[in-house]
């Protein structure tokens, strides 16, 4: 019995041992389906795979944005350094400028300095052994400079562009003639043209802007904001006036806030930077021109992209990049003194003609399709000009006799690369003509051809020499100035006029005066700017020679 008693004893403690388990792992489970939300395991499922997805997802764009950009050992002159565009006529070198901070005598900020790198990415001496010579801007103050831009004519374009936190009710932009970088020059104002974005937030004027870059004979221009919309400038006639802005959408992919714009010389990719990060977008047709290949370039999504370390800063603050000519090699300056040289292979921009950072050296090639070699022709003709680089062609100059410009061109016009030409304007006989074609890395191919110009001319064939000693060209001039001219003919000249801007006269001279063939000329009488001052000597038989100089107006 007593047996018995401790075996249902035993039995009965088990049975009171498994009731106290029983509702402890149902604790347990409760609690499990209660952080689970009471799922069922198909959404657990569920559940799981997101959360893969989301893990894979962001393992992903790590992997891709893995790229960080350190800054060079050499840091710039000085601090604020704001906007960075590549010269199109100095090779390596770059333009760029101060949009805030201290200034003195020796780092002013009512100027543009220079920087070239050489084909590492390294700074070098550009003015003896001054690595950042500046040169200052006459007569203009830096209110809010933000960025800079070349164009395809030999110009330096300044964004005064800022406007933040609402602060302006117009922004402007200012051309001055791009300086030669081993001059001590200062500059002069060749136009000066103000503008507002028409669709600001509500409550401002217009956008602050930082952004800017110049393709196709037109400058682009982005609004420091959410998407950073991208507007076309059209500017007025004539050197000053309002210029209106274009809205052609935003940016694909997330990229805002930009202070950085820049387009490759061969046309496939645009970078664009915030303070702290790098986005590159790649055209899906460089043939693309203007509005459309902006168009097509904006709407896509990043191809490349990187974030900028400080160094031993505590902020990068990249407020300036370009694409340095001929390579995808990207440079940058940012406020703090930082430079930094992308090479095209470190941030995966390597697809494509130019072979990432392999500097352009194939020569375009060009010939004169018509009229043929050797061909008898009169009047007015067409010359046909075929042209094709393996990146792209840049600009062509047409020519007659050596040194005679028929046609200087950046862009193709109604007859391609070529022009018309009224032979006339020339003597009977043999004549060469030439077309000589330049890609943007500056590689360049002629070809020429002879032409038998006949027009029935009888007698005196021979066309005049004339020249303008003075003023020089590409100077700068103000009040009354002496145009002096050289001017001869094998039998005669019969006058020698003097123009202004193509047909305003200075002079009509059938025989020389107090000054020669020459005048004295008020400037005054123009606008401040540039202008054309010619001569053309015209003989008895009716043969023509014309001297062209360019000056800039400053009164």
């Amino acid at each position: 019995m007593a047996k018995a008693k401790s075996i249902g004893a035993k039995k009965a403690m088990t049975r009171k041992n498994t009731t106290k388990k029983a509702p402890a792992r149902a604790r347990k489970n409760s609690s499990r389906q209660k952080k689970l939300g009471g799922l069922v395991p198909a959404q657990r499922l569920i559940i799981f795979a997101v959360a893969f997805a989301i893990i894979g997802a962001l393992f992903l764009y790590m992997t891709n944005a893995a790229t960080v950009i350190k800054p060079l050992s050499v840091e710039a002159a000085a601090g604020e350094g704001s906007g960075l565009a590549a010269s199109k006529t100095f090779s390596g070198v770059h333009w760029w400028m101060r949009d805030g901070g201290e200034a003195t005598a020796q780092k002013p900020r009512d100027a543009i300095y220079a920087v070239k790198f050489d084909s590492s990415g390294n700074p070098v001496a550009v003015r003896g052994s001054d690595k950042f010579p500046f040169f200052m801007v006459n007569g203009e103050t830096n209110n809010n400079w933000e960025d800079i831009a070349v164009d395809d004519d030999g110009n330096v374009w300044i964004g005064d562009i800022g406007a933040n936190v609402c602060s302006r009710n117009n922004q402007k932009l200012i051309k001055v003639k791009e300086p030669d970088p081993t001059s001590s020059k200062s500059l002069d104002i060749v136009a000066s043209y103000t503008f507002k974005f028409p669709d600001p937030e509500k409550g401002c004027n217009t956008w602050n802007s930082e952004a800017m870059f110049w393709l196709d004979g037109k400058m682009y221009i982005f609004a420091k904001t959410s998407g950073s919309p991208v507007y076309r400038v059209d500017l007025p006639s004539g050197n000053s006036g309002t210029a209106s802005l274009v809205k052609l959408g935003s940016l694909a992919g997330g990229a805002s806030n930009i202070s950085v714009s820049s387009v490759s010389s061969d046309r496939s990719s645009l970078v664009v930077a915030s303070h702290g990060n790098m986005n590159v977008f790649k055209s899906s047709n460089t043939s693309l021109k203007g509005d459309a290949f902006v168009k097509d370039i904006i709407s896509r999504k990043p191809a490349h992209t990187a974030t900028f370390d400080a160094g031993s800063k505590k902020s990068n603050s990249v407020e300036g990049g370009s694409f340095v000519n001929g390579t995808r090699d990207i440079a940058f300056i940012a406020e703090g003194k930082q430079l930094y040289y992308a090479k095209a292979a470190a941030y995966g921009n390597t697809s494509g003609s130019t072979g990432g950072s392999t500097k352009d050296t194939t020569a375009p090639t060009v010939s004169i399709s018509a009229p043929a070699n050797n061909a008898t022709v009169s009047g007015t003709i067409t010359i046909e000009v075929a042209a094709s680089d393996n990146v792209g062609i840049t600009s062509a100059d047409l020519f007659y006799d050596g040194s005679n410009i028929i046609r200087k061109g950046t862009s193709q016009g109604d007859y391609g690369w070529g022009s018309r030409f009224d032979t006339e304007t020339i003597s009977d006989g043999a004549h060469t003509f030439g077309v000589t074609v330049y890609d943007a890395a500056g590689n360049q191919k002629t070809a020429q051809i002879t032409l038998n110009i006949q027009n029935g001319k009888t007698g005196d064939i021979t066309a005049p020499s004339v020249s303008i000693i003075s003023p020089a060209n590409n100077t700068t001039v103000s009040g009354t100035i002496t145009l002096e001219v050289s001017a001869t003919d094998n039998v005669g000249l019969a006058s020698v006029n003097l123009l202004y801007d193509g047909s305003g006269i200075i002079r009509e001279g059938t025989s020389q005066g107090n000054y020669g063939w020459g005048s004295r000329f008020d400037t005054e009488l123009l606008s401040n700017g540039t202008h054309t001052l010619s001569a053309k000597a015209t003989d008895a038989a009716g043969n023509t020679k014309t001297a062209t100089v360019t000056v800039t107006v400053k009164n």
